[in-house]
């Protein structure tokens, strides 16, 4: 059963599967599309928010600093 299921998955991924939709993507072109759509806008956001997080870090030592140093 689970040897079935992965000749499958990969005939699907593959293109070759017997259940191929010509309406929707399936398989490696999901995969693909995914990857070279997807995962570059997530990458962006996911470096926006670091950066984000190390400025407001820095925002938060001055304060720190500046009320240590006044009292």
């Amino acid at each position: 059963m689970i040897t079935t299921f992965g000749q499958d998955l990969e005939k699907s991924i593959e293109g070759a599967g017997s259940e191929i939709s010509t309406k929707e993507l399936s398989g490696g072109a999901k995969i693909n599309r995914i990857f070279h759509e997807r995962f570059p806008f997530e990458l962006v956001k996911v470096l926006f928010l670091h950066l984000l997080k190390l400025s407001l870090m820095v925002v938060v030592i001055d304060h720190v600093y500046y009320v240590c140093v006044r009292y």
